[in-house]
């Protein structure tokens, strides 16, 4: 990749990070489902390869909002808030503004007194 392609590509991505500002105009942050399905089995992504396009294509099929908070720079949390019918837990994910990690936390901690998710075995030292 020449410089000229990753210059214009630090300038598509602040484009991006500029276009989602207007995102957070009258919430908080956006709730967002964190993948596409159930999260999968320990080597799904391998990558003993070198096509960088396939297991980017991946990526983006199984966690297809992720990429956006990554490019644009914004800071995200994820955390289960549910389970598929197999226990397996389901993700979601908050974003918030460049600077605003205090308000994820603070929306993590609402989610996590909804108590949708539950460990399905106890967990030494976690508090239940």
């Amino acid at each position: 990749m020449s410089a000229v392609e990753i210059w214009a590509l630090m300038q598509e991505m602040v484009f991006v990070s500029r276009d989602l500002w207007r995102v957070f105009d009258g919430i908080d942050g956006p709730l967002t489902p964190m993948l596409s399905g159930a999260p999968r089995p320990l080597g799904s992504f391998p990558t003993d390869h070198g096509d960088i396009d396939l297991h980017v294509g991946r990526m983006l099929a199984f966690a297809p909002l992720a990429l956006l908070a990554n490019v644009a720079g914004f800071p995200t949390l994820t955390l289960p808030f549910g389970a598929d019918r197999d226990g397996l837990p389901l993700p979601v994910q908050i974003l918030a503004p460049i600077g605003g990690e205090g308000r994820l936390l603070a929306l993590a901690a609402q989610l996590e007194a909804e108590g949708r998710w539950r460990h399905r075995h106890p967990v030494t030292g976690l508090a239940t």
